[in-house]
């Protein structure tokens, strides 16, 4: 990725900021980072990066620890992954996964059936036989749609 600044140079710092409009990003080579800090070697003062959402801020949550929103996921995705990590165990939410339960263990399936049928990987014969494995599924968990009562 280029420099903001120049537009020249490889860009190798990362600046973010909020503003009135939104979160902005900015990336500067070492050469235009360094113009951009004050005369005396001092970085340039930064307003704290804000959620566009809820103006939340990361001082907030290491406050109250509390996210304000769920864009506060996004906006500081890079500073709150590591608490993420340490609170969770993973950087990604897995939910609870009941087990043992025969519709959910169904469910579970069709889902992955169906996702391998949208590849469009499978030769016929395969195709076909996820096809009336799919349908079993479905009758499974939703019975007979055309029957009354």
């Amino acid at each position: 990725m280029l420099c903001s600044r120049c537009g020249k140079n490889e860009a190798k710092i990362t600046v973010e900021y909020a503003t009135d409009i939104g979160a902005v990003t900015e990336y500067f080579c070492e050469e235009c980072y360094e113009k951009r800090r004050s005369p005396r070697g001092a970085p340039a003062p930064q307003q704290a990066a804000r959620c566009p959402f809820c103006g939340n801020g990361m001082e907030d949550y290491l406050h109250s620890g509390l996210v304000g929103c769920a864009e506060c996921y996004r906006t500081f995705a890079a500073e709150l992954l590591p608490y993420v990590v340490r609170l969770q165990g993973n950087e990604k939410h897995c939910g609870k996964e009941p087990s043992g339960l025969p519709k959910y263990e169904a469910a579970q399936s069709l889902r992955e059936i169906m996702a391998r049928l949208a590849r469009n990987d499978l030769d016929e014969k395969e195709a076909a036989r996820l096809r009336r494995k799919a349908d079993e599924l479905h009758l499974l968990l939703f019975g007979d749609e055309d029957e009354e009562g």
